[in-house]
């Protein structure tokens, strides 16, 4: 079992003193632990995981659970937003305030699994999502199978834009071109919030066959392609030299999973969130930058690698601390970042 594992493994020091599990081995590779003297991420940001039920019960999750101040628990819609009792998020599959998971399975955790990889953090098992002190908005409206209405995603993706989120995590998508999703997201675009969104797990290229909402055209949003341990691309997940803007480990990617406990899943699905994390740590660490901002220093902050470029355009790979870095001499420079460069 996994979780035996965990106790039993040494531990792999960061570059400044924090303890990171060995099986976390995306920390290293995009350079989490450099960042995290920096900031490990600001409770005053908000990450929607649009997705299937998050498990705040997890102990590692127990803290990171988005709350809404303006409502309480007493049948009524004190703030008015449309949904009764929505303290931290609303569930677009059944209708209601439960936003945990479905049943016990392991599909009903991948948003679980997904919030973990931002933000979850258990100190004595040294298992951290990548902005570990962010707030996460659940917006459950996939079953546990992954299924869902198109038309309930996208009111979900509403309700983060109308309730206060900075980050948007989709991990999910089709083939389909929707023009009422469109709308919601030019609408995020508006309000300067970053979208981050999967690129997709068939081994299709994107290019020709795009596979949305990872494909749709905004400055906010951000193309996500999957990595193998070893930094080459994952087998069996989408690809897009043309359209994909980064890519980000994707491979046994250890996070927050049923019965309080923790597995290792692989996908575009667990890249995503690694993104959405670093997004979070800059946007805690400078409050004022757009979803614009944000993605174009993940992009300029990123490394680039020959054998990527048939993959992810011009070959990126993520990198945290190279992204503070670019943010840093932006704000210590004469000449702001050429903010266009990068689309």
């Amino acid at each position: 079992m996994l979780k035996v594992l965990i106790f039993i493994c040494c531990l792999c020091i960061g570059h400044f003193g924090f303890a990171t599990h060995p099986l976390q081995w995306h920390h290293n590779l995009i350079h989490t632990d450099q960042s995290w003297n920096l900031t490990k991420g600001s409770s005053e940001i908000v990450v929607a995981v649009i997705d299937n039920g998050v498990d705040f019960s997890h102990e590692a999750l127990k803290t990171n659970a988005w709350q809404n101040q303006k409502e309480k628990l007493n049948g009524l819609d004190d703030d008015n937003n449309g949904y009764i009792d929505d303290i931290h998020g609303w569930n677009f599959l059944r209708n209601n305030n439960n936003i945990g998971p479905e049943g016990t399975s392991k599909g009903s955790y991948h948003g679980t699994h997904i919030a973990g990889t931002i933000a979850g953090t258990n100190q004595k098992m040294q298992i951290s999502g990548v902005a570990p002190r962010v707030k996460i908005m659940a917006l459950p409206f996939l079953d546990e199978k992954k299924s869902g209405k198109t038309s309930s995603g996208i009111a979900a993706i509403r309700y983060a834009i109308d309730n206060g989120a900075q980050i948007i995590n989709l991990s999910w998508g089709s083939f389909n071109r929707n023009n009422e999703m469109l709308k919601v997201l030019r609408l995020a675009e508006k309000k300067g919030i970053l979208v981050v969104a999967a690129s997709g797990n068939y081994s299709s290229n994107v290019d020709t066959r795009p596979f949305y909402p990872a494909a749709y055209s905004f400055v906010n949003l951000i193309s996500v392609g999957a990595l193998d341990k070893n930094g080459s691309w994952l087998k069996g997940t989408n690809y897009g030299p043309n359209s994909i803007h980064i890519a980000a480990p994707g491979e046994n990617i250890l996070s927050t999973s049923r019965l309080n406990g923790y597995d290792q899943r692989s996908g575009s699905s667990m890249a995503a969130p690694i993104i959405s994390g670093l997004a979070a740590l800059l946007l805690s660490y400078r409050p004022s930058l757009t979803g614009f901002q944000l993605k174009n220093l993940i992009l300029e902050g990123a490394d680039q690698f020959d054998q990527l470029k048939g993959f992810v355009k011009s070959g990126r790979r993520a990198n945290a601390f190279k992204s503070f870095k670019t943010l840093q001499e932006s704000y210590h420079s004469a000449n702001a970042i050429d903010f266009d460069s990068h689309l």
